[in-house]
Parts: C-alpha cells; structure tokens; sequence
C-alpha cells in the first residue's frame, strides 16, 4: 500500500496528484505499453517516498524539486477500504442468507442432481450424472435385454417385441424405469415380460352357446336355448372376447340330427330334387296322382322360368310340398355342390332367392324346409341361415337314379324302404324317365303293404328318435 498521510489535511494533495498522474496516463497510453502496478512496481528502495517531519508534513525542499526529480509513480485507486466495516459484514450476512433462500426455492433435488452416483448393473459398475432412474441406468450400462410381446388377451402374440423392454429391481424391489436411484442401489435387469393388448370389460349378454347333435336326415332345432350374463373383456387390437365371469348360465341351442319316430306306422317321405325339368317332372306328377301319393319337390330356383313356372305351380295346387333346393345348386364359388365353400352372404342369397322364385310361381309363401345341394349342411351355414329355415332335410334311402341304373334298380331301393324312411329320388338334372317307370312299379307295391306317402311337413310331425 502507499504511504498515508497520518494528517487528513494532506489528503486533497495526494488526490490531486493520483489525478494528475491519471491524466498524464491517459496522454501517454500506446497500444501495448505497460502501466506500473501500484504493488507490483512501486520501489524496494523505501527511501524514494517523501520524508516527513514531525508534523507529519513533507520536508519543504521536497516541494522545491525540479519536476524532473519528483517521483513519477502515482497510484491510479486508493487501496483502502471503500465501506466500513460494519457495512460490509452486514452484505456478508445477506449474501448468505439469499443463498439460503435460494436452496430453500430450488431444494436438495436440484443439488443432488448436479452430483454424480456410482450404482450396480448386473454386477457392473456404471457412473451417472445428470438423470438418475432406471432407464438411465438401464441405457448406460450397455445391457441388451430381449424385450417382451404384445399379446392377446387369451395371451397369442400380436407382435413380437412390442412387450415391456425389460424388468427391473432396485435393492431386489421391482420397479419402472421412471423409479429414480441413489448412490451405491444394486440394480438387476431381465428380459422383458409380455404385455396385453389394451381392452374394455363390460357385461353382456352371451350365448346360447351352438350345441350339435344327434344323427339323423332331419336337421332341426332341438331346444331354442337362452342368453346369459357375463363378464366380458375384449380386446381392442384383436377383437378377441373371454368371459371374466359368469353371473347368469346361458342354455344350450340345440341344433339336432334326427329321424321321424312314427311308431311303427307306415309312412314314408316321397323327395325329388333338381326339378323342375319339363318332360320328367310331369311325367313323375301323373304317377303321383295316380297312386294317391304325396310328395316334397326341392327345386332350383333359377329353373322355375317359362313352361317350369307351371310345372311348379300344378306341384302346389295337388298337394305336394314345394321346397327350395337352393337358387343355382350352389353354383360358382359353391362348386355346384356345397354351401360352405361360399361366403356368408352367398349362402343367404341361395336361400332367399330360391325361396322367391317358389313364391313367385305359387303365389303362395314357400315352405321354410329346405334340402341343401349335396346333402351338405354343416353348422356355421346352419348357423348362417337358420332365421330363413325351419328345418334341412337330408335322406334314408339313395335310389341312386342320378346315375341312370335302371328302372328297376331303382325300383328295389324304394321297395326296401321302412316306416319313417325319406326316399331321396330326382325329377331335374337330366333324363329321368328311369325314375318315372320305377314308381310305376315300386309305389303299387308300398302301397300293398300298407304304407302311406307323406310330405315332409308331415312327417315332421312325428316325434324325433336320437340315434
């Protein structure tokens, strides 16, 4: 420091000198000239400073100097305290308490976050800084789980890999990976677990479940069944349903297979197929009338055009039962010969046109009785069409006819024919003058030995034999 004057009264002159020296330093100032440091450079030589008399005053020749002998070094600051001391410890003192204040506002949170933590990985050391939860651990270690899936909610996988990433505990508790951890936690990573589907459970009414029996050539419900209660979940990307809970049992819906019990009368079923067909269907008709005998006539509706529309019309108007063998006999994507190979909207299709065909002809509302094309009815067609359907009609005895084997062979199958039997014969699909000389012989002889020709509504009247 330099040398103070113990007298204020000389305290203007020395400011008035640190002022003359600072202009003087401004006139003086080059670019890369070095200013003297008030500590640095001041002289080792205390003797340079002025002395100073017991007054306290410089000695009077000091003043007399050339100014070229007077020293050329003058303080640019006055190093001595600008505040008192007081005033100072009281700015220590604030300045403390606003730090204070602002761990209070912030919180330890902030601190700890700044702070960095060593923590186990699967037994590897791993340092973090900055975030610190279980994912970042997880990220930071290099560990490669394989993730889980997403499934189902009867738990198929939806996709592979869309489960959770991994599982993870912190001190052998399970936790997340937004779990925050601390300095020295043992972490332990393991594959990831499947994930369900998102899905909504809510009560609904279920059932009556599709029960199929029996065997038989007569398919018909057998019990109505009811709906229940239950508790549903369904899967919103799978659309899958389980039940939850049962709160009310739903009945069965029976859909039976079965034959006639007739009780030992000699009934028998009549069916022809295919019609109509102009020559052959007439022909068969005259027969029928001239033994008293009722028939079923399951015709294809797009056959029922021009001189057929009659032929149908007369089946009606003598009694005989006129039911729908389809439109086209399952056409198309059908094959000719099978319902179920077609779409659920096809299959519908078959049925209601063939019905309206039989109702255009007979002005009359067509039988809900129905002979699928081949004989093929499984359940989910039965399913499909059964608020258009009372009953599918199948057969006991296969004359064969189609094949054209000969009047009389086809004459024994109708002759062997038992109390309940349906005798499955066709007027349609070609020539079947076969056919027609073999009723000519057979239903004279049934008839002798007592049996009864009945349509199929008829003999639906009879109670079922389960087999």
């Amino acid at each position: 420091m330099r040398p103070v004057a113990q007298n204020d009264a000389h305290r203007p002159s020395v400011q008035a000198g640190a002022e003359a020296s600072n202009v003087r330093r401004a006139e003086n100032e080059q670019p890369g000239t070095r200013l003297p440091h008030p500590r640095k450079d001041k002289p080792a030589d205390r003797s340079m400073a002025p002395a100073r008399n017991a007054g306290g005053t410089a000695r009077a020749d000091q003043q007399q100097k050339a100014p070229s002998q007077q020293q050329s070094f003058v303080p640019l600051w006055d190093d001595r305290p600008l505040l008192n001391p007081r005033l100072t410890r009281r700015l220590f003192i604030a300045g403390g308490a606003a730090a204070a204040a602002a761990l209070l506002v912030f919180g330890v949170p902030a601190v700890r976050a700044l702070m960095p933590i060593s923590v186990t990985a699967n037994g590897q050391k791993v340092e973090l800084s900055g975030k610190k939860t279980l994912h970042a651990a997880y990220e930071k270690s290099g560990l490669q789980m394989v993730p889980g899936n997403l499934v189902d909610v009867e738990g198929q996988v939806i996709t592979e890999g869309g489960g959770s990433p991994y599982r993870a505990t912190i001190n052998g508790q399970e936790a997340d990976g937004e779990a925050d951890v601390s300095d020295g936690d043992v972490l332990a990573f393991a594959d990831g677990a499947d994930v369900e589907e998102p899905s909504v459970t809510e009560d609904k009414a279920v059932g009556p479940n599709p029960i199929e029996s029996g065997y038989g050539p007569i398919h018909a419900i057998g019990a109505q069944g009811n709906e229940g209660l239950s508790t549903v979940k369904t899967g919103e990307t799978s659309g899958k349903e389980i039940v939850l809970e049962v709160k009310q049992p739903a009945e069965d819906r029976v859909y039976l297979r079965s034959y006639p019990d007739t009780g030992g009368e000699a009934v028998v079923a009549l069916t022809f197929d295919d019609g109509p067909w102009e020559d052959s269907t007439a022909k068969i008709l005259d027969i029928l009338r001239d033994n008293g005998a009722a028939a079923t006539f399951f015709t294809v509706g797009n056959r029922i055009v021009g001189p057929c529309v009659d032929l149908v019309k007369r089946e009606h108007d003598e009694g005989h039962q006129v039911c729908t063998h389809s439109w086209d006999h399952a056409a198309g994507s059908g094959q000719g010969v099978n319902l179920s190979f077609m779409s659920v909207d096809e299959q519908r299709a078959e049925i209601e046109q063939g019905l309206k065909a039989i109702s255009d002809a007979t002005g009359a509302e067509a039988s809900r009785v129905i002979r699928a094309p081949g004989g093929n009815f499984p359940l989910e067609v039965w399913r499909n069409v059964e608020d258009l359907v009372d009953a599918d009609i199948g057969w006991d005895i296969d004359t064969l006819d189609w094949k054209r084997p000969g009047a009389e062979k086809i004459a024994s199958q109708i002759k062997a024919a038992t109390p309940g039997d349906i005798i499955l014969m066709h007027d349609g699909g070609g020539d079947r003058s076969q056919t027609a000389e073999a009723l000519k012989t057979a239903l004279p002889y049934l008839k002798e030995q007592g049996f009864r020709f009945v349509t199929m509504d008829e003999m639906l009247q009879y109670p079922r034999k389960l087999v």
